[in-house]
Order: structure tokens, then sequence, then C-alpha cells
């Protein structure tokens, strides 16, 4: 396996996490504590940003840019154009089978963004679309970050952790724990982005190897980290959720290296493949979810697991299939 199949069989792992979380999340009837163990799979977003910004920086440095409008460009076609043709789609759908209970206020605050700054429509057209807006607030200020992060190193990683920690504090005092446009916004995880940064520079130039820890550290220390962030998330209320991003975010990653190194060669090449087509994965699987749990409510059946399995079943082809038709598209554009 190649160095890097490691960042790929994150995000595939991340994904992964992220859609049984969402799925197994609406179950009725399962323990309190069993919900907070499939909460633990959002952890995943926290290592979407970290793969981000690792991703992005390394791609910098082996090929730096000199325009950045030109990067501007192709990240608005990678994630904006698909994301506004799926909200559209969803909206003109909504008129027909009424999922949400979203209009056209809130399809403008997708298409132009504003949504990020009104916590009514932040998650509207599915709850999981507030992280576009924070990713695209993280692909905005790429150009200052790593221009800081290549010039400070661990300075600008020790300072990004001060402001995001400022951040979260901010919003707990004020009282917005509980909103999307406070909780997510860029600066409640500017830390994990430029840890992606810092690592990618140290990557680039010795060829450190962030995975490269051995199990017998890796698992013990994921379980435990992984304990305070449930402990932090069980117990501290508001206080503690806000600020178990750090034990959550390195025990998750943890753990997961462990699972990768552990080779399984099968496994590993099954969500190095799911990384291709993450991204549609994404942005459908909780429509997916609105309209199975909708047709269920129409004939009086309830949302079980064996359902669960059929979504699982019929997601992945169809995220396939439209992230095929994505890439013809950015082959005919030459992205």
């Amino acid at each position: 396996m190649k160095k890097l199949d490691v960042v790929n069989f994150l995000k595939g792992f991340s994904i992964l996490t992220i859609v049984l979380m969402h799925y197994l999340d609406r179950l009725e009837g399962l323990p309190n504590v069993f919900y907070y163990a499939i909460d633990f799979g959002g952890s995943g977003v926290h290592s979407f940003i970290f793969l981000s910004g690792f991703g992005l920086a390394l791609s910098h440095y082996n090929r730096p840019i000199n325009n950045w409008l030109i990067f501007y460009r192709k990240r608005l076609l990678k994630v904006y154009i698909p994301y506004s043709i799926f909200v559209i789609f969803i909206a003109c759908f909504n008129l027909f089978i009424p999922l949400y209970k979203d209009g056209l206020y809130a399809l403008l605050g997708h298409l132009f963004l504003y949504k990020m700054f009104d916590n009514s429509i932040m998650t509207s057209y599915g709850y999981h679309l507030w992280f576009i807006s924070t990713i695209i607030q993280f692909y905005l200020i790429f150009p200052l970050a790593i221009t800081l992060t290549t010039r400070y190193k661990i300075r600008a990683f020790i300072c990004s952790v001060a402001l995001s920690l400022m951040w979260s504090y901010l919003v707990f005092i004020s009282d917005h724990a509980d909103e999307r446009v406070w909780n997510s916004f860029f600066l409640q995880y500017l830390w994990v982005f430029v840890l992606g940064i810092y690592l990618a520079q140290l990557y680039f130039k010795d060829e450190r190897n962030f995975h490269s820890i051995p199990l017998l550290l890796s698992i013990p220390l994921g379980i435990l980290l992984s304990s305070i962030y449930a402990s932090m998330a069980l117990f501290g209320g508001n206080y503690g959720k806000i600020f178990n991003d750090i034990p959550a975010f390195f025990g998750y990653n943890l753990l997961a290296l462990s699972l990768y190194n552990f080779n399984f060669r099968f496994l590993n090449q099954s969500l190095i493949k799911l990384n291709g087509f993450s991204y549609s994965l994404y942005l459908i699987h909780m429509f997916l979810l609105s309209l199975l749990i909708y047709g269920l409510k129409q004939i009086n059946l309830s949302y079980n697991f064996g359902w669960f399995c059929v979504l699982l079943f019929i997601l992945f082809p169809i995220a396939f299939r439209i992230q095929n038709l994505t890439n013809r598209f950015y082959k005919i554009i030459k992205l």
C-alpha cells in the first residue's frame, strides 16, 4: 500500500461512521448509553476537517498555488456546484413530497451561503448540510492558514488551539452551545484544520508519517481518550459537549489508525474505495433516510433495524453512480 492510502482510508472510515451514526440514531427503543456510543461516530467530522487541511496543504506544497482564484474556482466546482444542484433538487422534490418544512428563504440561504449566519435555516433541507457551510469557511481561510502555518509552524498550531478554546468558551458563556451557527463556526475546529496543515508540512519535508504509531500505544491511548470524551458527553452537560472535541478527535483517530495498521486487506481497500464517492454519499444519505421514514409513516410502519439494512443496501450503489456521473462532468471540463 502507498503511504498516503491511510488518508483515503480515514476519509472512507469517517464517512462510514457518520452515515451509521445518522441511520442508527433514528432507531427507537435503544438504551441511552447506546445512543452516546453512536454519536461517537460524529467525530468523523473532526477527522474530515483534519484530512482536508492535510490534503490541501500537501497539494500546495507539491505544486504551489500561485493564483488563489484558480484554487477557489476548483473548490467551487468540486464542492459548491454539486451541493447547490442537490439542494435545488431537494427543494423541488419537497414541493411534491413534503419531507421538510423549509421554503424559498432556506433554499436561497444555501445557494447564497447566508444560512451559515442564520440558525433558523442552518440545518434546513437536511441536518447534515451544516457541515458544507463549515468546510466552505475553511476553504475561504485556507490561503491565510497555510501562509501562517508555513511561516510559524508549531507556534501557528498552538495559537489555533488557543483560538478554538476561546471560541468554545465564548459559545458556552453566551448560551449558544446548542446552536449550529455558533458551535460549527470554523473557529471551533480551527485547531484540527491547522494540525492537518502542520503535519502535511512535516510529511512534505521529512516524510514523517502521522500514522506510524505502534498498536500497543494507539489502542490503549485511543480507548482512554474515547472514554474521556464519553465521560464529558455523559456528565459534562453543554460544557462537556462543546469542550470534548480534543479527546474525541484523538481517541477516534487513534482507534481508526489502529484498525488501519491491523492491515485487514479487504477492509482497508473497501474503505479506500468508499472514499472515492464519499461526497455524494454524504450529500444524499439523509435525504434517503427522510424519504424512507416518510414512506413508512404513510403505511403505519416504523423504522427498524431491518429497514436500516435495506437503506444501506441501496445507499452505496446510488451514491457510487452519482459520483461517477459527477466525475464524467469533471473530465469534460478538465478539472
